[in-house]
C-alpha cells in the first residue's frame, strides 16, 4: 500500500478536528499537533512497541537490528524500512506493507488519546481548545494496583552457568572451557562479521507454521564494500508466542523467521537447544540454515535481547526498554565500568527518583501507559529466564530499569488517584 493511502487514513481521522485540514499529514507532525514537543522522541518508542505487538510480521528478521537511537530522530514520513523495523526517516515515501493499516490506525488513536489527556487546557493548541472530544470527555477510571508490582524481580541463582557449553563444544570448541564473560568478550571482536552475515542472508520475514522446513537454503549477498568476510548464521528460529486462549493454534498461522548464529546464542543463553547445523550447499551463493521452533512470551523483548547479544551495548539495551536520559546513557558507553556505574545509581535513592521523573516526563497518559512499560519489562524478564540469559551485567541493568519503572508507576498512579478524586468531587 503506498504511503499516500496511509496518509488518507490519517486524513479521515483529522477531518473530525477543527482547522486540521491545512495541517501537514505526515505522521510525526500530525501527532505533534496534539502533543508537547518533548514527547515526540518517546512517540517513536510507542510506535515501535505498538507496531511490533500488533503486527509482528513488520519486524524484519533477515537483517541486523539498528541501535535504538537510530529511531530517535524526527523525520517527515513514517516508513517501514525493509531492513528491520518501523522508523522515522527523512527519505522519500516508500510503499507500506498492507498489514500496517490497522495497527497504524490503532496506534494513532492511542497516541492521541493518551497524549492529549496529559495536557492542561492552555497547552492544547488554540484550534482545539473548543473541541471537547478528548480530554474533557475522557473518563478517568480506577488506577492500576501498584501493590501487584514486586519491588524486585526474582533472579537466577548465582552459581548458574551462563553459557550453553554443549552447544559451544559444537560451534566454538576452542572457547568452551573459558568463563562466560571471556567467551562473550572474545566473540564481540567479530561482531561486525556476525552482523554482516545476518545482513547477507535473504530470508522471508514470516512463513506459515505448517510450512516450516527442517532447513532453509537461501541466497547470500554479502556487502561488496566490506573488507571482512562475513560469518553467516547457522540457524533460523521460527519464533512464535503462546496462544492467548486454550483453543488449538491454526496450522496456517504465521511465525517469524529470525536468523541467528549458534555460537552467539550458546554464549548468551544457557537454556537454549539447537539442532545440528545443516549441510552447506556446494554453491557459494547460497547458505543452508537449520530451523528450530521457539516459543517465547514476548516478541519485542526477544528482538531487544537479540540486539544485545550481537551488539554488546548495555546502554542500547537500557535505552530500548525504558527512556533513560542521555546524560546517564553516556556514562555507560564503552570504556567505562558499566556494572559499577549501574550499581552506584541503583543504590542512590536520589538518582533513582531523578531517573523515574524522566520516565514520567517521557510517558504521556499517566498510569496506564506506565503499565505498558512495566509489562514490557516483565516480558524482558520472562524471556531472559526462558532463554537462560544469566549474565550479571544484563541483570543489573534490568533490576535498575525495574526499580526506576516501579518508582515512576507509583508517582503516576498517585497523580492519577488525585485526578480521579477531583473528578468525583466535581460531580457531586
Amino acid at each position: 500500500m503506498p504511503f499516500s493511502e496511509s496518509c488518507r487514513i490519517i486524513t479521515d481521522r483529522a477531518k473530525t478536528l477543527p482547522s486540521a485540514k491545512s495541517f501537514a499529514l505526515s505522521f510525526p507532525s500530525f501527532v505533534s499537533y496534539f502533543m508537547n514537543i518533548r514527547h515526540r522522541r518517546d512517540l517513536v518508542f510507542m510506535a515501535q512497541a505498538q507496531l511490533r505487538g500488533l503486527c509482528p510480521s513488520l519486524v524484519s528478521t533477515n537483517h541486523a537490528l539498528c541501535p535504538p537511537r537510530a529511531l530517535s530522530g524526527f523525520g517527515t514520513n513514517l516508513t517501514i524500512d525493509s531492513r528491520w523495523s518501523p522508523k522515522l526517516t527523512m527519505g522519500p515515501p516508500v510503499h507500506v506493507h498492507q498489514s500496517v493499516v490497522f495497527p497504524f490506525r490503532a496506534l494513532l488513536a492511542r497516541c492521541i488519546n493518551t497524549a492529549v489527556t496529559t495536557m492542561s487546557h492552555n497547552q492544547v493548541p488554540p484550534q482545539l481548545q473548543a473541541h471537547t472530544g478528548f480530554k474533557w470527555n475522557y473518563a478517568v477510571t480506577a488506577i492500576p494496583d501498584t501493590e501487584r508490582v514486586p519491588t524486585m524481580l526474582p533472579r537466577p541463582s548465582a552459581h548458574e552457568d551462563d553459557v550453553a557449553r554443549p552447544l559451544l563444544a559444537v560451534f566454538a570448541p576452542h572457547l568452551s572451557k573459558l568463563s562466560g564473560d571471556a567467551i562473550r568478550n572474545e566473540m564481540s571482536r567479530s561482531s561486525s562479521r556476525f552482523l554482516d552475515g545476518l545482513n547477507a542472508v535473504q530470508l522471508p520475514h514470516t512463513v506459515q507454521r505448517n510450512l516450516v522446513q527442517v532447513a532453509f537454503t537461501v541466497p547470500a549477498n554479502p556487502d561488496p564494500t566490506s573488507h571482512e568476510r562475513p560469518i553467516y548464521p547457522s540457524h533460523v528460529l521460527a519464533v512464535s508466542t503462546p496462544p492467548a486462549t486454550s483453543r488449538p493454534t491454526p496450522i496456517d498461522v504465521h511465525v517469524a523467521l529470525i536468523p541467528i548464529h549458534g555460537a552467539v546464542f550458546a554464549a548468551n543463553c544457557a537454556r537454549i537447544t539447537l539442532p545440528a547445523p545443516a549441510t552447506q550447499s556446494s554453491d557459494a551463493r547460497f547458505v543452508s540454515l537449520a530451523s528450530h521452533r521457539l516459543t517465547i512470551c514476548s516478541s519485542p523483548a526477544f528482538i531487544t535481547l537479540r540486539m544485545y547479544m550481537y551488539g554488546r551495548r548495555i546502554d542500547d539495551f537500557l535505552e530500548a526498554i525504558l527512556p533513560f536520559p542521555e546524560s546517564f546513557l553516556r556514562q555507560l558507553r564503552r570504556g567505562s565500568d558499566a556494572a559499577q556505574t549501574i550499581a552506584a545509581v541503583h543504590q542512590n535513592p536520589g538518582e533513582v527518583r531523578r531517573l523515574a521523573e524522566n520516565v514520567v516526563y517521557c510517558t504521556p497518559g499517566g498510569a496506564y501507559p506506565m503499565w505498558d512499560r512495566i509489562q514490557l519489562l516483565q516480558g524482558v524478564w520472562e524471556t531472559m529466564c526462558d532463554l537462560g540469559m544469566y549474565e550479571r551485567l544484563l541483570w543489573q541493568a534490568l533490576d535498575l530499569a525495574w526499580t526506576v519503572a516501579r518508582t515512576a508507576l507509583c508517582a503516576a498512579s498517585s497523580a492519577h488517584a488525585k485526578l480521579l478524586a477531583d473528578q468525583q468531587r466535581d460531580r457531586r
